[in-house]
Order: structure tokens, then sequence, then C-alpha cells
């Protein structure tokens, strides 16, 4: 169990810990310059992106994670709405963390240039997620465990690559969601896309001034009801399409470990 479990987090755990030590040894000056914010994120991305599909294609094509999409559409489309339900959902928490004071709502910029984010957090940074805590995680844990202990753990592991009490929370939302999109559609490009997606349109909104001063005011009663309401409209029915139309079980037979088990969602 423990060899299996180092074999399943050694890789995600790397990243995460390769990030918090750029962060921390990045001279402050540095750190306080628009650019150089996203340091440690492009690095770890551009590694992942570089040597993950290079290391672990065999692994990956025996598992068939990059499949051909076909007509999952409408699989697609549920899969955005549970994300941006389960994302409102986590704002309305959030919210009660600011009204407390420990944590914040405001949608920030990280850089002045918009093009840079966009092309770190919107693109590099939500793909080298799915490729590691999805690709290697959540698929090697799922070698020996349930899946929802395989997608909870991998969630955790990925939210730990976020700084802040409101952003480790979003991480841990959407790793959730993202993770168990996966597992159902046994398919990458879903939640790389709905990832992207959702990153592009988070850059977009923190460079709207007048939508960032509106969610961090804690002057807006309207805001936690109506993140509730909106997001329990779109998680439920989304969910339920989504675990109706999974694929059930996931199969690994060339990672089984000599267990020969296929574990159901």
């Amino acid at each position: 169990m423990t060899k299996r479990l180092f074999h399943a987090l050694f890789l995600p755990s790397m990243f995460v810990i390769l990030a918090r030590a750029m962060s921390a040894l990045l001279p402050s000056g540095l750190a306080r310059m628009d650019g150089f914010r996203l340091v440690p994120i492009a690095i770890c991305s551009a590694l992942a992106l570089l040597a993950l599909p290079l290391a672990l294609r065999s692994e990956w094509r025996q598992e068939g994670l990059w499949r051909y999409i076909g007509s999952k559409g409408s699989f697609l489309w549920a899969s955005a709405s549970l994300l941006l339900g389960a994302v409102l959902l986590s704002a309305a928490f959030a919210d009660l963390l600011q009204s407390v004071g420990l944590a914040s709502l405001a949608l920030s910029p990280r850089t002045g240039n918009i093009w840079l984010e966009l092309a770190v957090i919107g693109i590099m940074h939500p793909v080298m997620e799915d490729l590691v805590f999805r690709g290697v995680a959540t698929v090697r844990l799922r070698t020996f465990m349930r899946a929802g202990t395989a997608i909870l753990l991998s969630s955790i592991i990925n939210a730990l690559f976020y700084s802040g009490p409101s952003y480790m929370l979003f991480g841990f939302i959407k790793a959730l969601v993202l993770a168990y999109v996966f597992v159902c559609a046994r398919n990458i490009w879903l939640p790389m896309i709905i990832n992207c997606a959702s990153c592009v349109l988070f850059v977009l909104l923190s460079h709207a001034s007048s939508l960032s001063r509106l969610l961090s005011s804690t002057g807006a009663p309207w805001l936690f009801p109506a993140s509730i309401g909106l997001g329990l409209v779109l998680v439920v029915p989304s969910y339920l399409y989504v675990r109706k139309k999974r694929i059930p079980v996931l199969r690994l037979p060339d990672m089984d470990f000599g267990s020969g088990k296929s574990l159901d969602v």
C-alpha cells in the first residue's frame, strides 16, 4: 500500500514542492514585479508539458487517456455547467470566510499583462494540472483504491499547489469536479478543455475592474444567496447527467499490480 501510494503521489508532490520552493526563493524585488510573479507556475507548467507526455506516453496510451472525444458534446457542456456551479458554491463559502476575515473574494490581476496571464494561467497552468493531478495522481491512485478516495486525495494534493485559503478552496473544488469528470468520461480532454476555459474566464474577469470591486465589497447582500441558488441550479442536474452518462468502470489492466480488480465509480 505504501509503495503504491508513493508511486501515485511522488510526481504530483514534487511539482507542489518545486512551486513552493521557487516562490520562497524568488527574491522579494523580483516577486513584486509583474511578470516574475508567474515564474514558479510557468516553470512547473513548462516542465510538465515537455516531460510528462514523453515520460508517460506508453502508460497513458494503455489507459486510453487521449481517446477521441467524438460525440461527447453534451457531456462536455454538462461538465462545464457542473464546474461553474461548484465554483459558485465555493464562492458562497468564501464569502462566509471573508465575513470573518479569513479570506478575500477580490479578483485582482496577478500581473499587469493580460496576454502573459492568458498564456500562463489560462493555458499552461490548467493543462499542467490535468497532466499531473489527473493524468498521474488520479489514474495511479485509481489502481488500488475506490474512485471517490482517489478523487479526494488527488484533489487535496492539487489544492496545495495554490496559495492562500480562498485560492486553495477554489482549487480544491475545481479539482474535485475535474477529477470526477475525468473518471466518468475516461478521457483527459474533457477536464482539460473546461479547466482551460474556466482559467481564461478567471483571467478576463480579474481585469474587469468594476466586477473586482463588486466581488471584493462586503456590502453586496445578494451575493451569497445568488451564489448558493445558481450554484445548486447548475450542480444538481449537471451532476445527475454526468453520473448517468459515465463509463462506469475504469479498467487498468496493465497497472493493477496483479489485483485483477476494476473499481466502479
